[in-house]
């Protein structure tokens, strides 16, 4: 979780942290047949492209 600030935190800023601090733990369930399969932080940050510089 980032330092407080007094800027709010946005919902764009949050997933981005997530994105980068939790790369391999799971961030969605999806059920494929009689499994349920997990993706990833980082599978999740790659399905919308280029994450920008920190």
């Amino acid at each position: 979780m980032p330092a407080p600030s007094s800027e709010p935190l946005t919902l764009v800023a949050h997933l981005l942290a997530q994105i980068r601090g939790r790369a391999d733990l799971p961030a969605l369930y999806t059920r494929t047949g009689e499994r349920w399969i997990s993706i990833t932080w980082g599978q999740f940050g790659e399905g919308r492209g280029a994450l920008p510089p920190s």
